[in-house]
């Protein structure tokens, strides 16, 4: 009997684990993800651009989101082969290091710059 009632046990667990699972892969599948995500890089860029632009603030952002990057910030810094490169997106675009060329002319950066892929 009380083999039996382990059995029950994790057979219910198992159950409501996968009853659960089902569930959140129903409400995840609701979610618009990109659509819903724009609209907030907007009200932020936004927020962030009036703030900076009419306080006179200086912003300091740590951010891997190029869109962010040509929106809102003059400066960038990139740290590459142990040191720091300070710039602005032009001189980025113009850069002739490796990985800054692939990480700025790559998927991202032609999406941040609205060019076709």
């Amino acid at each position: 009997m009380e083999t039996r009632a382990s059995y029950i046990a994790v057979g219910t667990f198992v159950l409501v684990l996968v009853l659960g699972l089902a569930g959140f892969v129903v409400w995840i599948g609701k979610f618009r993800g990109e659509e819903e995500l724009a609209r907030y890089d907007l009200l932020f860029a936004g927020s962030v651009t009036g703030l900076q632009q009419s306080l006179g603030l200086t912003v300091f952002m740590v951010t891997h989101d190029l869109d962010s990057l040509a929106t809102i910030c003059d400066r960038i810094a990139v740290l590459v082969d142990k040191r720091i490169k300070v710039g602005t997106m032009e001189e980025f675009l113009q850069d002739d290091h490796p990985w800054i060329r692939e990480y700025f002319h790559g998927p991202r950066g032609r999406a941040a710059r609205h060019e076709p892929s």
